[in-house]
């Protein structure tokens, strides 16, 4: 069964939506729980309701992040976290992020021989077209 393939466009700063998206949400999904991979914008509004007492709700969040991923994951240890190979679903979401993220990478003005264009795909799917069009 042939399976349909889109195409969207998107400005700059919603592809980074996007890869943050992506990161979150596999990261999260294998336990990779707490604000350091929180998405900016997520961040950003947290940082404006609590900036006056950003110590104490950091804490919270930690704290908060904490319970989500034992009530998640009750079989790892707090710092404990699946990688590539854990679940499909992550795997795709990981792979998808890190093929976007080396498309702004080269679009910001990085090379091909960095070390940030040096990622190796994860699943096996059908390799993610991804052009860049200009006004």
């Amino acid at each position: 069964m042939k399976e349909n393939k889109y195409t969207i466009t998107l400005t700059e700063d919603q592809l980074q939506d996007i890869v943050e998206a992506l990161e979150f949400t596999s990261r999260f999904t294998s336990g990779q729980i707490g604000q350091t991979y929180f998405p900016s914008g997520l961040r950003s509004i947290l940082w404006e309701k609590h900036k006056d007492r950003w110590a104490e709700h950091g804490n919270h969040l930690e704290a908060a992040s904490t319970i989500m991923k034992i009530a998640l994951h009750p079989e790892l240890k707090i710092y404990e976290h699946y990688s590539i190979g854990y679940l499909d679903y992550v795997d795709s979401l990981y792979d998808m992020y890190k093929k976007i993220w080396h498309v702004l990478w080269r679009d910001r003005g990085g090379d091909d021989t960095s070390v940030h264009s040096s990622f190796h795909p994860v699943t096996d799917d059908e390799p993610m077209e991804i052009e860049k069009v200009n006004p």
